[in-house]
């Protein structure tokens, strides 16, 4: 983790999985590796900007809307999602399987986009999700 506070909100926010979508203060203090109250001041930082919210029966914390507003922004920005959407949906048709746009982010393949499949099981890759580059057609073509 950052030592600099740019650098320990992210991480903050990295914490956050599907798995794990809300978590006490007490958790990201341990997950985090820095003091509570560095934590306290971080998530109050990031709850006054949106990034993040507080539940007010279980005190527990999770991702707020601010990320959503920038998602769009950057999947908007990208076009790629706009022009490839038609062509997604031809090759779902007449696959019958599901087809994701995957972008290189880190290291890993990044789904910014998917045509699901109309078949009862199918495969799932949520938008925004990363995977390893050699799991998955999608992100093996980034490889070759």
């Amino acid at each position: 983790m950052s030592d600099t506070a740019v650098g320990k909100a992210p991480s903050l926010l990295g914490l956050f999985t599907e798995s794990r979508s809300r978590i006490g203060l007490s958790e990201l203090a341990t997950l985090s590796r820095l003091p509570k109250s560095t934590v306290q001041r971080l998530l109050s930082e990031l709850e006054a900007e949106g990034f993040i919210s507080q539940d007010a029966d279980s005190r527990l914390w999770g991702i707020g809307t601010r990320p959503l507003r920038l998602a769009e922004l950057f999947r908007a920005d990208l076009a790629l999602d706009k022009y490839a959407k038609p062509h997604m949906r031809h090759l779902a048709d007449i696959s019958g399987e599901s087809v994701l746009l995957t972008i290189h982010d880190q290291g890993q393949g990044m789904c910014i986009s998917r045509e699901r499949s109309y078949q009862p099981l199918r495969f799932e890759s949520p938008v925004g999700s990363h995977q390893p580059l050699y799991a998955g057609s999608s992100r093996k073509v980034i490889l070759a």
